[in-house]
Order: C-alpha cells, then structure tokens, then sequence
C-alpha cells in the first residue's frame, strides 16, 4: 500500500518498472471531480508578517534566501495516531467555510471511514471539502469508496493516476499530508489516514493484523502561517487540476497572530529536477549547527552532501544524533540506513534504533530553536521525485518539547555503538557494503 516509502534509495533505478508493474495490474483512480469553480489568482493572498533570510548562522534565521518566516504562529505537537486524529477531526468537526485535504494514502478501513463520515456530514452542512489524494500511495483503495465521497458532495482530485499520466511523470507522487480547515487552522506532519496509526506506540495490539504499533509525529498550526500551507495545497490541486478552478470559499481570510512562534512552511516539487528544498534547508541548519543535531527519521538513505556534513559537525563537536526504525515495514530500507552506520559512527555520530513498532515519523532538532516535522524522508524518493511539505518551527520552547520527545524515544531505542558494528557478521558487512554501492555512496 505504501509502494513510495517502500523502496529504498538503492532500487530508484527501478521506480519506472516497478509502475510499469502496477500500470499492468490495472490500479487507475477515480476521475477527477467536476465541481470546481473560482481562480487560484483570485484567491491568493499574502501569508502574513515574513521576512525572506539567507543561510547564515543557527540563530534561528538561518534559512536558504527563497525562505519566508512568518511571524505570530501557535505550534501544537501531536504524538501518534489517537492525539492526531482527535485533533484533526475535532477540527474538521468545527468546520465553517471549507475542508482541504490532501494525502498520500487514504485507506477504506476504519480511519478512512471515519473521515469519509466527518467530511461527509460538513460537506451536507454547505462546508467546501477538496480532497486529493495518490493514485499510487491510495492503490489499495477501491473506487467504490471515492466514488461515494463524491456522491456526499465532497470534491476529489487523484494525483497522477498512472492510466492518466504521461509515463514520464509516474515517478512523481504526492507525498504530503497536509489539512487546512476553513483557512485558519493547518495540519502536516508524517501520518496519513489510515489503521496504521490508530494505537499510540505505547498501546498493547490486540488486533493480529496490527501485529505493530506505529510511531509518527504531526503539527497543528494556527496563525499566518497557515496561509502558506493553503498556497500549497491550491497550487497542488490546480497544477494536478490542469487550470480548472476550486471551488470556491473563503480560503485566505485575514489571519492574525495567535502565538509568538515563527514558522517557515517549506513545500517541495518532486518533478522540478532541482532536488529537495526541504533537504537544502536541513543541510544549512546543520552546516551551521553548533550544540546539537538530533534526527529521527523513517527512511534513511541520504544524499552524500548531507552525510558529509553530519560528519563534520560531528567532528567539530556538536552533539549528533540519529534515530532511526530497527525493524521498518521495508526490510531494504534498514540495510539502505545501515550502510552509512560505519562512517557515521567513525566520525561521532550516535546512532540509536527505535524497537518499540514501526518507526515513520520525520523530524528534526538543531541548536536551541530550530526543528521541523514534514512528509520528507531523507531518501532519494523524497529528494528526486515526491512532493512533500515541512514546516519548519523557530522557537525555542517548542525545540525544548522536541527535544523530550526524542529523548522519550531514546528510551526504547538501542543505541548502536562503533565496537558493536565492527563486531557484526561477515554476511552483514557484505550486504551494507554493498549497499552502499548500489547506492552511489562514498
């Protein structure tokens, strides 16, 4: 179901057979809605108070010269399915104006009904609700269930199906989760709508099918940033849309501040070939780091540069730090991780293994204030060809509560230390060796 997570950095030159394989087995989506009116020029606005900054220093504006700091934010973070959920459908719940959603996997089971119910029952009460989904990440989702979201009035727009899409742009997907709710409160983080998340990674399964718990991590936004977030999500869905219009609401009402968190909402285009803006962003904090680098992330195959540089940082003594899956739900995507565990842990990098369940949230700590939770892994799916969102939150209380939280995940980790790796079998050294070839490493 989840084909896009699922195939480490060293396979990509295979992602184009790989959709020849499902383009065969004839997984098309649901056509696009034709209840779409309005103009996204008509509708843009501008997100608010914002600076544009360069890379300079960590000192909580240090951010490539494209990026847009918007001032008078409140940031929530969200752990895991159940504290997820219930925020965003109490959200959705309250819904006045309009609902936008978008995903990369949105599952007929007992989630997805739930949602299809919420949006359902404000699309009912006059509420505008656009969703748009993967064709390839909601494979498993049968047309019956969109086609019912449509027949409740809820507008849906599939995101490239392969049957639909020049063979050229199968490869790039739609890996966002982001939720805006009457332009005024935004969602993003790493969990989709789906029974994967519906136990937090504490919880005992009781359910055989769920055999493991999953842990991911998401943001509820409030204040002018979300602005940023609706820009996204409108340009997405016209760009997918081929220049029909939305329908139409009030999606950029004025927004005043809420908070005093400062947030960049950083959206990557994977067919842009220019790579990962959201990637560049992590490689200028962590250039500039100078107290602390602490990563948790779910598919870990990164670019060289990126390596490089926790290397350096490392050896100039910042406290580094990465959390990765023990077991993920893609066995090739821990021998991509471990192929770097060598170099990395020569140059001080602490590696730490999560072994609670399965491990798929994608965050980030630097220094006193900088962090970001998003949809981008740090893999070549995410980097080339997917699009992705982050936000990416400068302040220096909520650094502090994700910094609790990867220590709260620390706890049921084992770190993996050099002596330990050295000691590993012949066979494990031949296949992270390996690894590391086929994926083009140093």
């Amino acid at each position: 179901m989840k084909i896009f997570e699922r195939i480490s950095v060293f396979t990509s030159q295979l992602v184009s057979s790989v959709l020849v394989c499902l383009l065969v087995s004839g997984c098309s989506g649901p056509t696009d809605s034709e209840k779409i009116t309005g103009d996204l020029a008509n509708m843009t606005a501008s997100p608010g108070p914002h600076s544009r900054l360069s890379p300079a220093t960590n000192d909580g504006r240090s951010f490539p010269s494209d990026g847009a700091v918007i001032a008078g934010n409140r940031v929530e973070l969200l752990i895991d399915g159940p504290e997820t959920y219930d925020a965003m459908f109490a959200a959705i719940n309250g819904a006045e104006d309009h609902i936008n959603l978008e995903t990369f996997i949105l599952a007929d089971d007992q989630v997805g009904r739930r949602l299809a119910d919420a949006l359902a029952e404000r699309a009912a009460n006059g509420v505008v609700v656009n969703v748009c989904y993967d064709a390839v990440g909601s494979m498993s989702t049968g047309d019956d269930y969109f086609n019912e979201l449509k027949s409740r009035g809820i507008n849906i727009l599939a995101f490239h199906p392969l049957m639909e899409t020049e063979p050229g742009d199968w490869h790039n997907r739609n890996h966002r989760k982001i939720l805006i709710v009457d332009g005024e409160t935004g969602f993003t983080g790493g969990l989709n709508f789906t029974e994967n998340y519906r136990f937090d990674s504490e919880s005992a399964v009781s359910e055989a099918r769920f055999d493991e718990s999953w842990r991911d991590t998401h943001l509820k936004i409030r204040g002018p940033a979300v602005a940023a977030m609706q820009e996204a999500f409108l340009t997405n869905w016209m760009d997918e849309a081929e220049g029909r219009p939305v329908a139409q609401a009030d999606y950029f009402p004025d927004l005043k501040a809420v908070g005093n968190q400062e947030v960049a909402i950083v959206a990557a285009t994977g067919d842009d070939e220019l790579g990962s803006t959201v990637v560049d962003y992590l490689i200028s904090a962590v250039k500039n780091a100078s107290s602390r680098i602490w990563i948790t992330q779910a598919y870990f195959a990164p670019t060289d540069e990126l390596v490089d540089e926790l290397e350096v940082a490392a050896r100039r003594g910042v406290d580094v730090r990465v959390l990765l899956p023990q077991e993920s739900d893609v066995d090739i995507a821990e021998l991509a991780a471990r192929a770097h565990y060598s170099d990395l842990l020569e140059a001080g990098v602490r590696i730490f293994e999560y072994k609670s369940g399965i491990l798929h949230a994608k965050t980030a700590v630097i220094d006193e204030n900088w962090s970001t939770v998003g949809s981008s892994n740090l893999d070549v799916l995410s980097i080339e060809f997917n699009n992705e969102l982050n936000a990416i939150v400068l302040d220096r209380n909520f650094a502090e509560r994700m910094a609790e939280t990867f220590l709260q995940d620390s706890r049921n980790t084992d770190e993996i230390t050099a002596d330990q790796w050295e000691e590993r079998s012949l066979w494990s050294k031949v296949k992270h060796g390996s690894a590391k070839l086929l994926q083009g490493g140093h």
